[in-house]
């Protein structure tokens, strides 16, 4: 298993595939500048086959209020799809939270979501979550750093990971 994940990490097809991106959205248009260190509470964005072969612009939603509310405000094609993780700000699953939703649960090839084109989410995660199947994670840091082969959850407070997370290979062990 743990072969086959080391292939799949370092193929430019994954480095280059199923990538997931963050846009301006409202909560930040009316207080959260891009690139500041504050994050909208809860956020929601789902992988559709668009945005994974980077050929359209991935949507994210975002509140202040509840996860619902950012669930609701995405597109009505998003509305069938499943959670299968969700990435938070702090330690211990707290913070403000980005939770992604697809439309079908998790296997295991998995894909790749790059932090980098979530605003501020690279240098803030520092916990996530898998649900359904999603129950493994490979971690890659802006430092170079990789872990493979994870159980999920894992808060990763206090290691390399933390606050420093490029990208999450989300699978199914």
């Amino acid at each position: 298993m743990l072969t086959r994940v080391l292939r799949r990490l370092s193929t430019p097809a994954m480095i280059a595939g199923l990538l997931v991106g963050l846009g301006a959205t409202p909560a930040m248009a009316s207080g959260t500048a891009a690139g500041s260190a504050t994050l909208p509470k809860y956020c929601a964005t789902f992988v559709s086959p668009a945005t994974a072969a980077n050929t359209g612009a991935p949507v994210v939603r975002c509140s202040d209020t509840s996860a619902a509310d950012a669930r609701a405000a995405l597109p009505a094609a998003a509305a069938a799809n499943k959670l299968l993780m969700t990435v938070y700000s702090n330690a211990q699953y707290r913070g403000s939270t980005l939770d992604m939703y697809r439309p079908a649960y998790c296997d295991s090839y998995g894909y790749d979501v790059y932090l980098t084109r979530y605003d501020n989410w690279a240098r803030m995660a520092s916990s996530i979550r898998g649900y359904q199947s999603c129950n493994a994670v490979g971690l890659g840091s802006l430092t170079g750093n990789h872990h493979i082969g994870h159980a999920l959850s894992w808060s990763f407070g206090g290691t390399v990971f933390n606050d420093n997370l490029n990208y999450i290979h989300l699978y199914s062990d």
